[in-house]
């Protein structure tokens, strides 16, 4: 009788430390969404490392970490529908296409050579996602393939994340003196009185709520956004602007 308690109790504790395990641990498929959600946005290329050895003797080598920095860093952009691009620092064409996914939290990712113009930043393969804290400039992931090379990634903004594509007209402004805002995937136009003004490219950090633009002599700006949604995008200051704009939806095209 007390061998059959005492088995019984082993069961139980058994199946007690298995639920909690089981409780502790994310399912597979919610960490990947998590990832996955995680790299929706632009992102800067700002340093690539990778591991260099060198031959000290006939029977030694030694191995050290060396760190690239761009000069000109090329962009990319991870689209909610599975698809990307490469863009260069502040460019309006794209350099390259890709489709990615990812599964257990691994990037893998596929260069579209019919669409790429360049050779892709980032190679056909798989990529381990590491979270970056206290990164200068925003959030920040570490990119590691399997040859251990890491390309640190920080956050531009994403326009997925806010509805902006498309036109905005200048609440404010006349039919003869009006401005206009018109935003597309890689790039928008903000004219004067029909009058293109600046050519920029754009970012948004909707957690931030926080528009950034890159003018042609690559100079970084940002607007904040007070509200966007549907009808309305209210930013404080934009460009040579002194007081806050409003500007609403309007039929403008698109900069291509």
């Amino acid at each position: 009788m007390c061998n059959r308690l005492h088995k019984y109790s082993l069961v139980l504790l058994a199946c007690s430390w298995a639920h909690l395990a089981y409780a502790q641990s994310p399912a597979p498929a919610k960490q990947a969404t998590e990832s996955a959600a995680l790299l929706l946005g632009t992102w800067t290329v700002s340093t690539s490392s990778y591991e260099s050895t060198h031959r000290v003797s006939k029977t030694t080598t030694t191995k050290k970490s060396v760190s690239v920095h761009c000069n000109v860093c090329p962009e990319i952009t991870f689209k909610a529908n599975g698809t990307g691009y490469v863009t260069t620092e502040g460019g309006d064409e794209a350099l390259s296409h890709f489709r990615w996914h990812v599964s257990h939290g691994t990037l893998l990712l596929t260069n579209d050579k019919a669409a790429g113009k360049a050779t892709a930043t980032l190679a056909d393969g798989s990529y381990n996602i590491v979270p970056l804290t206290g990164i200068q400039g925003g959030p920040a992931v570490d990119l590691v393939d399997k040859r251990n090379t890491r390309q640190l990634l920080v956050k531009l903004g994403s326009s997925d994340e806010v509805p902006v594509e498309g036109g905005w007209r200048n609440a404010n402004g006349t039919a003869i003196f009006y401005r206009t805002l018109a935003f597309s995937d890689l790039s928008a136009v903000f004219t004067s009185a029909g009058d293109t003004i600046y050519r920029f490219h754009y970012a948004l950090d909707y957690p931030t709520r926080t528009l950034w633009l890159r003018d042609a002599f690559n100079k970084r700006r940002s607007a904040r956004i007070l509200k966007a949604d549907r009808d309305s995008l209210v930013v404080d200051q934009l460009w040579d602007l002194s007081t806050p704009q409003r500007f609403y939806r309007s039929q403008v095209n698109n900069p291509r």
